[in-house]
């Protein structure tokens, strides 16, 4: 395991021996570096992780291979959440304000909170970006960018993402709301 501390935080990724280590020795190499790991979380591959203080993973997830958590603004992921493959939640962004002397935008960076509930499922290469939260039980597809709330036992799909509430039937779609 190899780690590189820079300007914006934490980076982990894998080196060849990645699988020979055990479980406990993961999350605990995680809680030095300030990430909050409930019991029984499993990482399969190599993932990264930016700003890991601000990053809490609930009890018996399971994160996969390339994962991105981007913890400027704070990511909280409840219990029993399964994350596939190449899904990128980040909780920071640029704020584009007004325009500079010279003609282009005023930008600055900028951070919100994410927040993942219970028994969430995200598809791989996923996208979840800052400010967003997802109710318990709710599914992403993959390939879908979340940009908005996700109601509680949602199916959010389609890039932005829209969401078939669990009542309704599989034909009506509903924008994501704020």
């Amino acid at each position: 395991m190899s780690a590189y501390f820079g300007q914006d935080g934490f980076y982990t990724s894998c080196v060849e021996h990645w699988e020979l280590w055990k479980r406990k020795q993961r999350q605990n190499h995680f809680k030095r570096l300030g990430l909050s790991v409930g019991e029984k979380v499993m990482f399969y591959g190599p993932l990264s992780i930016t700003w890991p203080q601000h990053v809490s993973i609930g009890r018996e997830c399971t994160l996969n291979e390339g994962v991105h958590l981007g913890g400027r603004g704070g990511i909280t992921i409840g219990d029993h959440c399964r994350i596939s493959a190449r899904v990128f939640i980040e909780s920071g962004y640029l704020e584009t304000k007004g325009v500079r002397e010279d003609g282009f935008p005023k930008r600055k960076h900028a951070h919100a909170e994410i927040r993942l509930g219970d028994h969430v499922w995200i598809g791989a290469g996923a996208m979840i970006l800052a400010g967003v939260t997802i109710g318990d039980g709710a599914m992403i597809a993959a390939g879908a960018v979340v940009t908005k709330d996700v109601p509680a036992g949602s199916f959010a799909k389609g890039v932005p993402a829209k969401y078939t509430p669990a009542a309704a039937d599989s034909e009506s779609n509903s924008e994501v709301s704020s």
